[in-house]
C-alpha cells in the first residue's frame, strides 16, 4: 500500500457541520482535519485513547530507569548492592509489569467493543 495521497476530495459544509466537527476534534485532541475525515470516512470511528494507567506506566518506568541507573552508579562506586536495594529494584519492576498489564487489559477491551 502507498502512502503517496494523490486523489483529492471535495467536501462541501455547512457553517455549523464545520463547527461541529471542529467540536468534535478538540474534544478529542485533534488538530489535523485531514487526519481526522480520512479516518471517519474509511472506520467511521476515531478512538481516543486517553488511558491513566499507561501515563501511570511511563512514569514508573521512568522512576524504575532512575532507580536502575542509581543502583548502577553505586555498584560501580562501591563494588555492590544491598539486598534492601535489590528487593526494592523487584518490588519497582512487579509494580511496572502489573501497571502494563493493566493498559494491555484496557487496549483489549477497548479494541473488542463492536461497531454500530
Amino acid at each position: 500500500m502507498s502512502l503517496t495521497r494523490n486523489r483529492q476530495f471535495l467536501l462541501k459544509l455547512s457553517d455549523h457541520e464545520y463547527e461541529m466537527i471542529q467540536k468534535k476534534m478538540a474534544q478529542l485532541g485533534i488538530h489535523n482535519m485531514s487526519a481526522y475525515l480520512r479516518k471517519m470516512a474509511i472506520d467511521g470511528l476515531v478512538v481516543n485513547l486517553d488511558m491513566p494507567a499507561f501515563r501511570e506506566m511511563l512514569k514508573l518506568m521512568n522512576r524504575t530507569a532512575a532507580n536502575v541507573n542509581q543502583i548502577a552508579i553505586h555498584c560501580n562506586s562501591v563494588g555492590g548492592i544491598s539486598g534492601k536495594e535489590l528487593q526494592e529494584l523487584k518490588d519497582a519492576y512487579r509494580e511496572q509489569a502489573a501497571q502494563i498489564k493493566k493498559m494491555v487489559s484496557e487496549v483489549i477491551t477497548l479494541k473488542s467493543i463492536p461497531r454500530a
